[in-house]
């Protein structure tokens, strides 16, 4: 909400220029917090990414197999819910795996906890990796939208 009101002021200011001069300790304190998303980019070397990679594609690609395959919508929500599940347990394992503090001490327990964040939108035990954290998120939206 900071950061809309700062782009709307901006917007409306008559000198722009002027304006960051005058706000630039607005602008630095809007600007810090976010910058803490570039942490996220540490997971994109190559030995992270390309597993996380391979799970996304092919989840998709199986997502397009069950609406081909199964006709009815209920039956293609069901399939996309397991994809989604099973792709939200790969990714999680897959980013909790190597940490000391991970939370999953096999696979099987990665699937559990995706299966509760998908369906009963519960998150524990809550992984301490930053892209386990994201994929928790997305398996929360998925449920939500799933659910309405």
């Amino acid at each position: 909400m900071f950061l809309v009101e700062f782009l709307v002021k901006f917007w409306l200011a008559p000198r722009r220029i002027r304006f960051l001069r005058r706000h630039w300790l607005q602008l630095l304190a809007l600007a810090v917090p976010a910058l803490r998303v570039l942490r996220f980019l540490r997971l994109v070397r190559l030995g992270r990414a390309m597993p996380a990679a391979w799970v996304l594609s092919s989840s998709y690609r199986t997502a397009g197999s069950a609406r081909r395959l199964l006709g009815s919508r209920l039956g293609y929500l069901g399939g996309l819910g397991l994809v989604v599940t099973i792709a939200a347990a790969e990714l999680g394992y897959l980013f909790e795996r190597d940490r000391p503090d991970g939370v999953f001490e096999s696979f099987g327990d990665a699937v559990l906890w995706a299966f509760s964040v998908v369906l009963a939108q519960q998150g524990d035990p809550v992984p301490s990796s930053v892209g386990a954290h994201i994929v928790m998120l997305v398996g929360f939206a998925f449920g939500l939208v799933v659910r309405r």
